[in-house]
C-alpha cells in the first residue's frame, strides 16, 4: 500500500513508537527549505546582477 503514498509522505504511526520520527521530519524539512531559499536567493541576485550588466552595456552603446 506504501505505492499510493507521495514521495515525501510519513507514515502516520511509527514503526517504533520510542523513535520520535516527526521530529526528524521537521528539522530535515527546515534545512531543505532554508537551503531551498538560500539557492533562490543566490539565483535572483544572480538575475540582478546580469540585468544591471546588459542596462549599462545598453547605454554605453546608445552614446
Amino acid at each position: 500500500m506504501s505505492e499510493n503514498r507521495a514521495p515525501g509522505d510519513i507514515p502516520s504511526v511509527p514503526s517504533d513508537p520510542s523513535e520520535p520520527r516527526r521530529a526528524k521530519a521537521g528539522s530535515s524539512r527546515d534545512e531543505r527549505l532554508a537551503a531551498a531559499l538560500r539557492a533562490n536567493l543566490a539565483r535572483r541576485k544572480a538575475q540582478g546582477r546580469a540585468r544591471a550588466a546588459i542596462d549599462v552595456a545598453d547605454e554605453t552603446q546608445e552614446e
